[in-house]
């Protein structure tokens, strides 16, 4: 069966710097799919080439010593672009059409990652129902899972991925999901489980978090922050100034690794929460 990834955003600094290095290292390691193809879109008047050949510039460079020439051109052929615009539905038509080519017309699997502003993910996704490129499981009612409090939480967060910090602490504690549900209990579970900062661990931890960060609220860093002192581990943090969600992260890549050599080394105190 055919595997498509498409990446929406594709032009944007996430998608060169993470998203095409992750995808090449994965099939330099044999680990994607046989037959999975990626394929990206956005308004950029770009050729397949044109995309080709630039991402083999950025991803030699994010993807260092591991970079290999030989294993970039087998998994580059697997590339490909579409110019789009997520507004427009003759964009989707033109995409949905390229797809099938791709993918010979086959059934297949594919993942949409959206890469944009949260405030298009909406219309990303009516526009992907409405071009046939994917349906919604009737077998899922948002309203047989969620209490009221629940479906307010999805809301506010479904408005931005910075929602009004006081109103979103509010519903927290409330009972979010229906306790009918068999599967209600696995859910606390997995958030528990997949939370930092409730348990205690067996390291320091460093963090780094931009003040520009548009993604994430530069206070969150510090709750993190709360919870791990409060937990027992020692925690620094470091706020850097006029740095944003991903290229503010690259800068402190060295300042990170100076910090776990000086621990290892021996020469690096505890953090003192």
């Amino acid at each position: 069966m055919p595997n498509t990834v498409v990446i929406f955003g594709a032009s944007g600094d996430l998608t060169s710097r993470k998203l095409i290095p992750a995808l090449y290292l994965l099939h330099q390691k044999g680990r994607l799919p046989e037959d999975t193809k990626v394929v990206g879109v956005s308004r950029s008047q770009l050729s397949s080439e044109d995309w080709r050949k630039s991402l083999g510039e950025t991803t030699r460079k994010f993807a260092g010593k591991e970079f290999d020439e030989t294993s970039w051109k087998r998994f580059v052929d697997l590339v490909y672009y579409e110019p789009g615009d997520i507004d427009s539905h003759e964009s989707f038509v033109r995409l949905h059409a390229k797809l099938k080519e791709l993918e010979g017309g086959q059934k297949s699997s594919r993942l949409y990652y959206l890469s944009t502003k949260p405030e298009l993910y909406a219309t990303a996704i009516e526009q992907l129902g409405l071009a046939g490129m994917a349906q919604e499981d009737p077998s899922i009612d948002l309203a047989d899972v969620l209490t009221p409090d629940g479906e307010q939480l999805v809301d506010l967060m479904s408005a931005s991925c910075r929602p009004d910090a006081q109103a979103a602490e509010s519903l927290a504690p409330k009972p979010l999901l229906q306790q009918s549900q068999a599967q209600n209990e696995l859910w606390p579970a997995w958030i528990s489980a997949n939370t930092p900062g409730k348990d205690s661990a067996a390291a320091p931890v460093l963090i780094f978090h931009g003040d520009a960060d548009e993604s994430v609220p530069v206070e969150h860093s510090q709750a993190l922050q709360d919870r791990l002192c409060a937990s027992g581990v020692p925690t620094e943090r470091r706020v850097i100034a006029g740095a944003g969600h991903v290229a503010g992260a690259v800068p402190t890549i060295a300042e990170g690794a100076d910090w776990l050599a000086a621990r290892i080394a021996g020469t690096q105190p505890n953090p003192t929460c």
